[in-house]
């Protein structure tokens, strides 16, 4: 948002609010129909058997995945996988790794 671009936060807010330039708004609100530039989806694999519009899709895990929801249909379809460690990453063997990252929680100083 800082460098001008437009950034929905779908969640689970009781009201539609913007905050220091981020839209946060009910995740029932989201039109699946829309095109999206990146569309981050979050510990949700089942959602990429929807049609989604993306130029850029990405899926943020935080939990044990198995790779058995993973299919070769949503690894195509997904642009990059967020994975919290390298143990963590493991759990998707058949993911390409050009398709994988390492995102960790927290800070580093």
């Amino acid at each position: 948002a800082k460098k001008g671009k437009t950034v929905t936060v779908y969640c689970d807010t009781p009201e539609e609010k913007e905050w220091e330039g981020v839209m946060f708004k009910h995740f029932a609100t989201l039109n699946w129909n829309d095109t999206f530039n990146v569309l981050i989806l979050w510990r949700s694999p089942h959602l990429l058997a929807k049609e989604i519009k993306a130029k850029t899709l990405v899926m943020d895990l935080h939990d044990v995945a198995s790779q058995m929801d993973w299919t070769d249909e949503k690894m195509k379809k997904i642009d990059k996988v967020f994975f919290k460690s390298e143990y963590h990453r493991k759990m998707l063997p058949k993911l390409p790794d050009s398709k994988a990252v390492i995102v960790s929680n927290g800070i580093s100083v």
